[in-house]
């Protein structure tokens, strides 16, 4: 048998080498897709409000009066606690189940049916960040209890269910807050974090991520609690929880041995009962807030010894009690007072002699020497009140007059407190006529922390093993683009060497074929064949790649020079799908909405241009702003790869079988509006076809 010669080998492992880099590129760029397609949509307010010096910015601390930006009404009971805002998003809890929207502009993201013993659910929402364990990404949970004693744990991404917990409920259930303690670090890198869960019979420890049972602890003889917490404070460095029932009792245990409860009766008072939340103060000290139809007590009580520091008026029910810098705010059906407890509480003043049983809000400012106060106003036409104090001399004073007030649309009583985003960005209200309302300082931040939310999601889920993927719902890791010269420039090389060789063989007249059976041919003709089918799809984007960074510009004299290096977004559409501002008009925008040049079109086409952008990440977001400020109907509505857009103006996507599309500098776009990932000079272009 012939030996091959050298140049069939040369050959052999070009086409080869040639084959692998092009398969390993196409395996990255499918990884990148793959996890493109799991961002769902993240659009901004059509009012758009993005920076802090906007007259529409809302200071807490300030005298005026926040202004809505968004609000719905829900029709679905009682919205008895407070909404709760985290990573660009707003979640709402209904008797009905939750209900979770786009903090930016309301957009419903997802919802859960769940059932009520009753018609108001007075459980507040608690969250638990995302993280990895045993290398199974878990995303942020919404936990909350129910009325008909289960306990639920749902994604914040999507509402996905990740475990449910049932309880027994003889009369009201859970309507108390849930603890969330986080332990320390385990040897796999991971925090063992706990939710002490206040259930009617007492106290039920599961882990966070999973809902797996730890260890409960039960009130003695039978009774029950309604609306009780359970409180966690330090003594000795040991954790200890205490919590109240319905005979004005106190349970106590510590971390380490809850089988080991011990309760007290610190103050006796005729059909007393602990429905709120104890306050832990310093040296193990515990705030009790006991009520009763007799007249209440709110007692100081030293845990440690079992003794009575200071009893205090108590009248009507108590609302959820709130600690910041050792200010105490113990809201009740009467009035709301506030106590200074550094080493012994005292009695600071009345904040509000109105009904307030429902849950107050305490917000500091960054040097702690202010807080705002901000209370739900529990009556028939129930408002948000808000005071600020203010720690002067070694002592707090209240303001003699709110600071604002929050008025809902549509009036009723009030219980749920005062939602805040982790970054002031946003804000919420919620009332017993199943209205809410959202006040958007800066629609940017939260649709870029919705977004970073997302991509961490994406990561987690594609690098759970990875040691570095462990820690939550706020990564700002989003730097995983592909950049196809790495793997294009080597093809290029080795396909030109290749085409030389060829070439070569061919002016020289050697045959590389050269046997006396048919196998090299096919062989290397099979090859050959490979090799062009993987590399197109990478020459291809690379192709696109000089396409994007020469960008597209318009050569009719009317493109503003301000806009070179900007963002540009465009409407190419017949003149039938504009209105009478538009139809038959080139029209040129600024990013105020101010109309630089307008002429009349060439043919039956109208195209509208808005240029001067330069943050947005993606085509969707870019688009969402674009017909916010020409003032055209947007709708889209995410699916499994990604958003799709259902109508720009009067252009509908499907009707008479044609079809919103977009180009990208130029080129026919094939991935979703919000998967698709743009740079800082990048026009975009949608047409109707």
């Amino acid at each position: 048998m012939q030996k091959p010669s050298a140049a069939r080998t040369l050959f052999g492992i070009f086409t080869v080498i040639l084959i692998i880099i092009n398969i390993t590129s196409q395996f990255e760029a499918n990884s990148i897709g793959k996890k493109s397609t799991l961002l769902s949509e993240d659009p901004f307010s059509e009012n758009l409000l993005s920076s802090e010096n906007s007259s529409t910015y809302f200071n807490p601390f300030s005298n005026i009066s926040p202004s809505i930006t968004w609000e719905k009404e829900l029709g679905v009971g009682y919205l008895s606690t407070a909404p709760l805002i985290s990573n660009g998003i707003v979640v709402v809890k209904s008797p009905v189940g939750l209900f979770a929207y786009y903090a930016a502009n309301g957009t419903e993201l997802w919802a859960t049916q769940e059932e009520s013993k009753w018609d108001f659910e007075m459980g507040p929402l608690t969250l638990v960040e995302g993280t990895i364990i045993e290398d199974t990404p878990i995303p942020p949970l919404v936990i909350t209890g129910w009325s008909t004693g289960k306990i639920t744990a749902n994604s914040l991404i999507d509402g996905e269910q990740w475990w449910q917990v049932n309880t027994s409920a003889p009369v009201n259930g859970i309507h108390g807050r849930i603890t969330l303690h986080t332990g320390d670090e385990s040897s796999g890198g991971v925090v063992d974090s706990l939710l002490i869960v206040p259930i009617e019979e007492g106290a039920l420890a599961l882990q966070a991520h999973s809902g797996e049972e730890r260890w409960r602890v039960a009130f003695p003889d039978s009774i029950l609690g309604y609306r009780h917490s359970v409180t966690s404070f330090e003594v000795n460095n040991e954790t200890m929880f205490a919590m109240g029932d319905e005979k004005a009792r106190v349970t106590i245990w510590s971390l380490s041995s809850p089988s080991e409860a011990e309760t007290y009766a610190p103050f006796e008072i005729e059909s007393g009962l602990i429905r709120s939340n104890i306050i832990a103060l310093s040296n193990g000290r515990l705030l009790l807030p006991i009520q009763s139809v007799e007249g209440g007590a709110l007692v100081e009580w030293q845990s440690s010894d079992n003794t009575t520091i200071g009893v205090f008026e108590l009248n009507g029910s108590t609302g959820l009690l709130v600690e910041n810098n050792n200010l105490v705010v113990v809201p009740s059906g009467q009035n709301t007072s506030l106590y200074y407890c550094v080493n012994q509480c005292e009695w600071v003043g009345m904040a509000t002699e109105s009904p307030v049983t429902g849950e107050v809000v305490v917000l500091a400012e960054e040097t702690n020497s202010t807080l705002s106060i901000i209370l739900p106003l529990n009556q028939n036409n129930g408002i948000y009140v808000a005071k600020n104090v203010s720690f002067i001399n070694g002592s707090w004073h209240i303001s003699e007059q709110s600071n604002w007030q929050l008025t809902p649309q549509v009036q009723q009583y009030v219980t749920a407190g005062f939602a805040s985003s982790e970054s002031g960005y946003a804000y919420a209200i919620c009332n017993d006529a199943s209205y809410m309302a959202v006040i958007v300082n800066d629609a940017l931040v939260s649709s870029e922390s919705h977004n970073n939310l997302l991509i961490w999601w994406a990561e987690a889920q594609e690098n759970a093993s990875s040691p570095t993927h462990t820690n939550g719902s706020n990564s700002n890791n989003s730097e995983s683009n592909l950049n196809s010269n790495e793997y294009i420039i080597p093809t290029i090389i080795l396909f030109s060497i290749w085409l030389i060789f060829i070439i070569t063989s061919m002016v020289l007249k050697v045959s590389i074929f050269q046997s006396k059976g048919k196998w090299p041919f096919t062989i290397l003709t099979t090859l050959l064949l490979l090799g062009m089918i993987f590399a197109l799809p990478a020459l291809q984007q690379y192709v696109n790649e000089q396409v994007n960074e020469e960008g597209l510009g318009r050569d009719d004299g009317l493109w503003p020079v301000e806009w070179n290096g900007t963002q540009v977004i465009g409407f190419t559409f017949d003149s039938t799908q504009f209105d009478e501002r538009y139809s038959g008009k080139v029209t040129y925008m600024d990013i105020e909405g101010q109309i630089i040049s307008q002429v009349n079109a060439d043919d039956s086409n109208s195209e509208i241009w808005i240029g001067g952008f330069s943050d947005y990440s993606n085509v969707l977001d870019l688009t969402v702003a674009g017909c916010g400020i020409a003032g055209l109907e947007l709708q889209y509505h995410g699916e499994n790869i990604g958003v799709r857009v259902d109508l720009i103006s009067l252009a509908s996507d499907g009707e008479d079988d044609r079809w919103l599309l977009y180009y990208e500098d130029g080129i026919l776009a094939a991935i979703a509006a919000n998967a698709n990932s743009i740079n800082s000079n990048a026009t975009v272009m949608w047409v109707y076809a």
